[in-house]
């Protein structure tokens, strides 16, 4: 008798290979475009804003992972889990930023992976499955999908899908006891993505959205009925979430409600509502691809690295369709079209489910960060509709359409992750300069930084608060007593209600922190002035950030003082030659602004203004700040040549005719004459001995007005070029 070989039989075998290609299939095109977005930065992106006021209670109270009623986050206790994904990271390793990039990399993946699948069981096709999720990775509605602020919203948003993935396809299941526990797990997940991020819950009907979209009016009711205790289940997980949020929100004050106020949430609701299609819908839909066209075409020096990325995309996209092309049967074309149709549908439904929940924010209505996350996932089903139903009349049109989509969706999303390296990079260059200056032992002593380079305090550069999270984390221990001033203008970075900065005094003995002069204005009385803050010098350490602190970084040979710091501090992404873009040129040309892309702006170096203001239009958006100094800074790299330049700006609005007559311009401390021209704009000549290759200064001197807020003039734009007349 011979000897029976045990294995696997040939059937389970190809069955478990065709499992493999179908799951790969759904994966490797996303896993291309994440490598190719990080490839170039690495892990050397660290913290820019929130992720500091998390940091600092890591340290200073211990990892938590829940943010309820009694954790030192408890103000968003109506998000529970809203710091799990980076207690994870820290878990992982406390002295760096390397799990937060796993953390986000992963959440991209499992989004794109889940909407891959997703879209696939709506059409049938594989093909428009890849398209999707490549879409919904590089769609450049959102300007803060690679930021670690947005790390718990990624999460979210992939928990959300992950759950509809499982609830959609453990529907199938023939297998009843699978079914039920599928159903379990799904909701689950779900809750814990509300959990985590509120707006998740509005995603509550994406499941009978999908199935409606995959049969019809008929089929999704017939669907309903059949798995009523499936439904059941999935809803009782977002209902668990509401009358969790309905019982917590009595017990304490929440940063919810600190962004409604004491305004009525019906009454701004209405008034924001124009928005939601004015805003949320035209952004989504057409002004994202808008910007990242400009962006693609302004911003870049070269494109030879996308172009790369592109072509892995096709080769890979290409060999997985051709070897899963008979795992899944084309619908015929009248069914294809009336999918498409439906895809349209419930992407306009998603992008207004998406948005809804900033309504009642005016602020978020100004920002584009965040705030088109959640409906960038109605934009992509909208745009694979559209290519779905082109693809009938076209294909060759199509594949353009696509390829060049993902070029400039790829670009952008590039861009995006520069300009936050490059705010951590300069974030970084500060820490190390501290942490050389300072071993981190105060001593009981106050911390006065005298910051020469003049931007510390914007939002994006280490406003006070997070500066002292950032300190807290580095130190290992409470840094709670910190003040920054800026040399030279000696503005104490202490923000009043109107966002006017103080002014910084010193004397033999001691440093005075002057509050900034009571004014009033329309709707606001005279405020009563505070009381001065004395910082006497023997209980004070004083640290210098020099002026190029964030041009030059630390140095590979530099040891830290105290060899415990956080590695981070040593985080900074090099420049890579094969992706360049026009910021980092060095050029006889300046043009200052207080952002150029929407939600994308890079801190200002000066004093004396507030930070920048959006005015949102339906595709331009502009960026303008107010003077609310006698004397405001800009500071600005230029490498002059011995032409002669001209210096031009505008003003959007002047508070009085009497404060343009005060108007004067100071460049690198010799005045220049200011012709004005019509609607606020002005003018100036420019010798080139009046400016210096390297660090500019321009000083604009005006009165202000203290019964207009202290305010004097918004300034949208100054820049330096080469004169036409030389």
């Amino acid at each position: 008798m011979k000897n029976r070989v045990i294995g696997v039989s040939p059937n389970a075998a190809t069955d478990k290979y065709r499992i493999i290609k179908f799951l790969a299939g759904h994966t490797l095109p996303a896993l291309i475009i994440v490598a190719a977005i990080w490839i170039p930065f690495g892990f050397a992106m660290t913290g820019v804003v929130e992720e500091w006021l998390v940091l600092e209670p890591f340290t200073t109270h211990g990892l938590f992972f829940l943010t309820d009623l009694n954790s030192p986050m408890s103000a968003h206790a109506l998000r529970p889990l809203t710091v799990f994904p980076q207690a994870i990271a820290y878990f992982l390793d406390p002295q760096s930023f390397k799990y937060w990039h796993i953390m986000l990399i992963l959440s991209l993946l499992v989004k794109a992976w889940c909407l891959s699948l997703i879209t696939t069981k709506i059409t049938n096709s594989l093909k428009w499955g890849i398209a999707a999720s490549v879409l919904f990775l590089v769609y450049p509605a959102d300007t803060m999908q690679l930021s670690f602020r947005s790390l718990h919203i990624n999460w979210s948003l992939a928990l959300a899908l992950l759950a509809t993935t499982i609830s959609l396809y453990t529907i199938e299941s023939k297998n009843q006891a699978l079914s039920i526990l599928g159903s379990v797990i799904s909701a689950v997940i779900f809750t814990a993505a509300c959990a985590m991020y509120e707006a998740s819950l509005l995603l509550s009907i994406l499941p009978l959205l999908v199935i409606w979209a995959k049969g019809g009016n008929s089929h999704a009711i017939q669907t309903i009925k059949q798995n009523f205790a499936h439904f059941s289940i999935w809803l009782s997980g977002a209902i668990i979430y509401i009358l969790y949020v309905i019982i917590t929100a009595r017990l304490i004050s929440t940063y919810q409600g600190d962004i409604i106020g004491q305004s009525s949430i019906i009454q701004t609701i209405e008034n924001s509502l124009p928005k939601l299609f004015s805003v949320g819908l035209l952004r989504s839909i057409l002004g994202g691809w808008f910007d990242a066209t400009r962006i693609t075409t302004l911003e870049f020096t070269n494109y030879w690295y996308a172009l790369a990325a592109l072509t892995l995309l096709a080769i890979c996209t290409t060999l997985t369709l051709k070897s899963s092309q008979n795992n899944l049967d084309e619908d015929k074309e009248t069914n294809t079209l009336i999918k498409a149709r439906r895809l349209l549908c419930i992407g306009i439904v998603l992008v207004i489910l998406g948005y809804a929940p900033f309504l009642i924010s005016v602020p978020h209505q100004y920002i584009s960060q965040r705030t088109f996350l959640f409906a960038t996932l109605g934009a992509v089903f909208f745009s694979t509709g559209l290519l779905i139903a082109v693809y009938k009349l076209s294909k060759t049109f199509t594949a353009v359409t696509a390829t060049a989509l993902v070029f400039i969706g790829l670009s952008f999303q590039l861009y995006q992750f520069n300009h936050y390296v490059r705010i951590s990079n300069t974030q970084v260059s500060i820490l190390h300069e501290i942490s050389e200056k300072f071993d981190g032992n105060a001593r009981g002593k106050k911390l006065l930084i005298l910051d020469n380079s003049s931007q510390i305090g914007h939002t994006w550069m280490l406003p006070v608060g997070n500066l002292r999270g950032a300190l807290t984390y580095l130190y290992g221990h409470t840094i709670d007593s910190v003040e920054v001033c800026h040399l030279p203008s000696r503005e104490w970075q202490k923000a009043d209600g109107l966002a006017r900065k103080g002014f910084c005094e010193e004397n033999t003995q001691e440093w005075i922190l002057h509050y900034p002069d009571p004014v009033s204005g329309p709707g606001m009385d005279i405020q009563t002035k505070k009381e001065d803050v004395k910082l006497d010098k023997a209980n004070l350490i004083v640290i210098n950030i020099n002026s190029d602190s964030n041009v030059k970084p630390p140095s590979s040979q530099t040891t830290l003082p105290n060899k415990t710091l956080p590695s981070f501090a040593n985080s900074i992404a090099t420049p890579v030659r094969y992706l360049s873009f026009t910021n980092e040129k060095r050029k006889d040309f300046y043009h200052g602004n207080f952002g150029k892309w929407w939600s994308m702006e890079i801190p200002t170096k000066g004093s004396g203004w507030r930070e920048g203001e959006w005015k949102v239009n339906s595709f331009y958006h502009e960026s303008a700040a107010w003077k609310t100094s006698k004397a405001s800074y800009l500071y600005f790299q230029f490498y002059a040549k011995q032409k002669k330049y001209t210096l031009s700006g505008n003003f959007d609005y002047i508070v009085s005719s009497s404060i343009k007559d005060s108007m004067k311009l100071l460049l690198n401390g010799k005045e220049i004459p200011i012709h004005w021209q019509l609607n606020g704009e002005f003018k100036a000549p420019v010798t080139p001995e009046q400016l210096v290759s390297g660090t500019n200064e321009l000083k604009f001197i005006s009165d202000v007005d203290e019964k207009y807020y202290g305010f004097s003039a918004r300034l949208s734009w100054v820049e330096i070029k080469i004169s036409e007349q030389q």
